[in-house]
């Protein structure tokens, strides 16, 4: 599996969204030719402070029509992650039939494919420069990314 940074996923025939974020299965090579499709993604995540009526709303009810396992909003107005799990498919009225809402300091269980992702200790990350939409305006991420260099 591999993170994908706001890149397009194949959504029905002619809708093409650009998450923040989603896990895709396989490797880089294997999209040279194609973008992912709802069977190849594992988990999309929205970054929604201006979006969030429409994250929660209208694409969140897309995403659980086409039926994307697992979708997560990073919610900024209200300090929270909420985990979307088991979207109904195709309906009347789609949705995800279960939802837990973290809060910053909490564990969120990243859970691909039915298995929870442990952190092997043993490893060291590259360092990487977190992003957090709204810290400009407030100075600091309410999700305690290190939103000024890099971070280990």
């Amino acid at each position: 599996m591999h993170t994908r940074p706001e890149s397009p996923v194949r959504v029905g025939d002619d809708s093409m969204p650009e998450p923040d974020l989603i896990v895709a299965r396989g490797g880089l090579r294997d999209y040279l030719g194609r973008k992912p499709t709802v069977p190849d993604t594992a988990l999309i995540i929205e970054v929604a402070d201006s979006s969030l009526a429409i994250d929660s709303g209208d694409v969140l009810r897309t995403y659980a029509a086409e039926g994307f396992p697992i979708y997560w909003i990073v919610n900024i107005p209200k300090r929270r992650v909420e985990v979307y799990r088991e979207p109904t498919g195709p309906s009347d009225r789609p949705g995800y039939q279960a939802c837990r809402h973290f809060a910053p300091g909490e564990r969120v269980p990243v859970v691909l494919d039915g298995r929870e992702g442990r952190r092997d200790r043993r490893r060291r990350l590259p360092a990487v420069k977190a992003s957090c939409p709204g810290a400009e305006k407030r100075g600091t991420c309410p999700f305690g990314l290190d939103t000024g260099g890099a971070s280990e």
